[in-house]
């Protein structure tokens, strides 16, 4: 945003500025963790080991980007859902729609990440149960070598500040 209204007005804004008008407008995104969860036999902590640590090595393996990624409610606005990316910088590409989150709406967003990261991608989502999503998984099949995509289960709670 700071790039974009130097380019439009001229103007410099710093980074912090617009982080705290985005917070005053309750349009910002809360930043994502994931911790190591505590125990061994529980929910949390067997997703932790047999899905994230597995992507954190992939994406290792592979010189890839980590970004988190969530869907959920707007704060202001019940009717309106945000769709965030995190990346390890904490940089965040957000979008804000009054529609809930369609397989072809997915596939463009990743597409739009994968042209601006330009390096493999991946990917913790939280917020989409993507069980049915059948189009978007024939399209992460696809994309296997750039795309390494884990949703996080519902019953599966992460921090976010």
């Amino acid at each position: 945003m700071a790039k974009e209204a130097e380019r439009l007005f001229s103007v410099q804004i710093s980074e912090r500025a617009v982080s705290r008008l985005l917070q005053e407008w309750h349009l910002d995104c809360p930043a994502l963790k994931v911790p190591k969860p505590k125990g061994v036999r529980n929910p949390a902590a067997r997703w932790y080991r047999q899905d994230y640590e597995p992507l954190l090595e992939w994406a290792e393996r592979h010189q890839a980007s980590l970004l988190l990624a969530n869907c959920q409610p707007a704060r202001r606005s019940p009717d309106t859902f945000q769709f965030y990316l995190q990346t390890s910088l904490r940089k965040q590409l957000w979008l804000e729609s009054s529609h809930w989150p369609t397989e072809n709406w997915l596939v463009e967003v990743m597409e739009r990440s994968l042209a601006e990261q330009k390096m493999p991608l991946a990917l913790c989502l939280m917020g989409l149960d993507l069980r049915r999503a059948s189009q978007f998984k024939a399209w992460l099949d696809q994309h296997k070598t750039q795309i390494n995509l884990i949703a996080v289960p519902p019953e599966v709670e992460l921090c976010s500040s």
